[in-house]
């Protein structure tokens, strides 16, 4: 089944990147949200809209994205994973255990 919202004039990984800032661009939680006792998402993390129409996260543990921000980034090249973009302990404090 194609997409509906599909552009004809994108190469399919541009449709791909354009289908993720949708999802991942409107919303950013305002707060660490725990889904299923698991730390899903820290404050300023993009949230998928999906989990905010579903319910599975509330409209009050998000903010919307301003539309002149950029919103996500999705990357178009290997993500570099080292050390500086590793979450610290300290990063945590606010977390009720």
């Amino acid at each position: 089944m194609s997409d509906p919202t599909a552009n004809a004039d994108l190469s399919p990984e541009q449709e791909l990147a354009e289908r993720q800032r949708r999802e991942y661009g409107r919303y950013r939680a305002t707060q660490p949200i725990r889904i299923g006792g698991a730390l899903a998402f820290t404050k300023g993390d993009p949230v998928p809209v999906s989990h905010v129409e579903r319910g599975v996260v509330t409209e009050e543990q998000v903010e919307l994205v301003p539309e002149d921000e950029p919103g996500v980034a999705v990357a178009s090249e290997p993500v570099d994973h080292t050390s500086a973009g590793t979450p610290q302990a300290d990063d945590y404090d606010d977390l009720e255990v």
